[in-house]
C-alpha cells in the first residue's frame, strides 16, 4: 500500500475499539498509537447530529495536538423501529454511566411487539493525510436480539444479531466480528482508496 509503514493514531477514549482497530489493520502497513502513547488529550463535545459530524468533530480536535495521521470515527446503532433513540446518541442512551445491560434490556422492552430490524453504522474521517478530509462509512445490517447472548465484544454487541447470521456479535467472537462489522466495512473502503491513491 505505501513504502512505509503510516503512524495512525486513533481519535478515542474507548480502549475496546482502539484493539479492534488494531486488530483488523494487523495485516497492513499501520502503526495504530492511541491517544494515551501519543501524549495527547482529547474529549470533545460530539454536537454533531450526523456521524460523519462528530467524526470530524473529534479528528479537528485532535489535530490541533498533532500533525501525525489522524483516524476519528464516530459509530453507533439506529433501530428502525425507534428512530428517536440511539444513533449518534447511542453511548447516551440512558446516560453514559448507565451499566450496557441496563441499557440491553431497556432497549428489548421498548421493542416488544415491534420491528427489531437494525444496523450498525460507522463512519471513518483521516486527516493529515491529503489536503480535504477522507471520509468512509461502513454498515453492518441486522437486528436486536430478544436477550442478550455472548461475552466478547462491547458496548451493543450482545444484543446484535448480524445479518445472514443466527448469534450475537458477542457470541460470533472477534475475530467474525472483525470480518463483518461496520468498522471493519468502512476500513475496507478506506484500504481500498489507498491502495488506488499509492
Amino acid at each position: 500500500m505505501h513504502d512505509k509503514i503510516l503512524d495512525v493514531v486513533i481519535a478515542s477514549n474507548n480502549q475496546h475499539k482502539i484493539n479492534e482497530y488494531r486488530q483488523i489493520l494487523k495485516d497492513f502497513d499501520f502503526n495504530v498509537i492511541s491517544l494515551k502513547e501519543a501524549n495527547i488529550t482529547c474529549n470533545p463535545n460530539e454536537y454533531g447530529k450526523t456521524f460523519m459530524d462528530n467524526s470530524l468533530i473529534k479528528a479537528k480536535e485532535c489535530q490541533k495536538k498533532t500533525n501525525k495521521i489522524i483516524l476519528a470515527d464516530d459509530s453507533g446503532l439506529i433501530v428502525d423501529s425507534l428512530p428517536d433513540i440511539l444513533g449518534v446518541h447511542t453511548s447516551r442512551f440512558l446516560g453514559e454511566e448507565t451499566p450496557y445491560p441496563v441499557k440491553w434490556m431497556e432497549l428489548i422492552k421498548r421493542l416488544k411487539g415491534k420491528d427489531r430490524s437494525a444496523r450498525f453504522v460507522c463512519c471513518i474521517t483521516i486527516l493529515n493525510l491529503e489536503k480535504e478530509p477522507l471520509v468512509f462509512i461502513g454498515e453492518c445490517p441486522g437486528q436486536i436480539a430478544f436477550k442478550p447472548e455472548g461475552n466478547s465484544g462491547f458496548g451493543y454487541d450482545p444484543i446484535f444479531i448480524p445479518e445472514e447470521y443466527k448469534q450475537t456479535f458477542a457470541s460470533l467472537g472477534e475475530d467474525i466480528k472483525n470480518h463483518i462489522s461496520h468498522r471493519s466495512k468502512a476500513i475496507s473502503k478506506m484500504i481500498k482508496y489507498l491502495e488506488k491513491t499509492k
